[in-house]
C-alpha cells in the first residue's frame, strides 16, 4: 500500500525575496570591473626604456583603439608578391594566346589554304617559291572558327622572293561548305593580288 508522505511547506516572505535580489552596488562594482578589463585589453601603460649603452631614453606611447595602424613593415615583400603575380598573369595570358594561335595554324582550313597558295601561279609570281608562314613563330590574327562557319583572318606569308600579307575571308553555306569571299595577297611594295581570280587554284573547304 502506497503511503502519501506530506512534507512541511516553507513559505518565503516578501522580505526574503527582496534580500535575494542583487543590490545596485553589486551591479556598479561588476560594471567597473568590466570597464577596467576592457581598458586593459585596448590600452597599456606608457613605458620608458633606456639604452644601456647610449643611455638614450625611448618613450613608448600606449596604443588605444583609436590609434592609427602602423605602416606595413614589409613593403618589399608586398611589392615582390605583386610583381610575382603580374609576371604569372602575363605568362598565363601569353601561354593561352599561344595555344589559341597554334589551333588556328594547325586547323584544316589554314592547311588547305597554304596548300593551294603554294600551287597558285599568281602567288609564286609575287612571293617566289618555298611559300610558308613568315617568322619563326607564325601568328594568325582574326577568327578561324569552323564550328560557327566563320573565317576572317590575316597573316604574314613569305617566299624566297618577297613577303606579303594574306587576307582570307570565308563563310559556310547551307551545304556546310565554305565559300571564299576574299582572298588577297598584299606585297611589301604595295602590290595587291586577288587569288580568287586565279584559274590555277580552286580553293574549297
Amino acid at each position: 500500500m502506497n503511503r502519501l508522505i506530506l512534507r512541511p511547506f516553507t513559505r518565503v516572505s516578501p522580505l526574503m525575496k527582496i534580500q535575494q535580489i542583487p543590490s545596485f552596488r553589486t551591479f556598479s562594482i561588476t560594471s567597473n570591473k568590466l570597464a577596467i578589463s576592457r581598458k586593459h585589453n585596448y590600452e597599456t601603460e606608457a613605458t620608458i626604456t633606456v639604452d644601456p649603452k647610449t643611455g638614450e631614453k625611448t618613450f613608448k606611447k600606449p596604443m588605444t583603439i583609436n590609434t592609427e595602424l602602423p605602416d606595413d613593415p614589409r613593403p618589399k615583400e608586398r611589392l615582390q608578391s605583386i610583381l610575382t603575380f603580374l609576371v604569372f598573369a602575363a605568362g598565363m595570358t601569353a601561354a593561352c594566346l599561344g595555344i589559341f594561335n597554334y589551333e588556328k595554324v594547325s586547323s584544316p582550313i589554314m592547311n588547305a589554304t597554304m596548300y593551294f597558295l603554294r600551287r597558285s601561279s599568281h602567288a609564286r609570281e609575287l612571293l617566289g617559291n618555298k611559300i610558308t608562314y613568315d617568322g619563326m613563330f607564325p601568328w594568325i590574327s582574326g577568327e578561324v572558327n569552323t564550328m560557327k562557319g566563320i573565317v576572317d583572318c590575316q597573316t604574314q606569308i613569305c617566299g624566297d622572293k618577297d613577303s606579303a600579307l594574306m587576307i582570307l575571308k570565308a563563310e559556310k553555306n547551307h551545304e556546310d561548305k565554305f565559300i571564299i569571299i576574299q582572298w588577297l595577297l598584299i606585297g611589301s611594295n604595295g602590290d595587291v593580288v586577288d587569288l580568287t581570280n586565279d584559274a590555277s587554284v580552286d580553293l574549297s573547304f
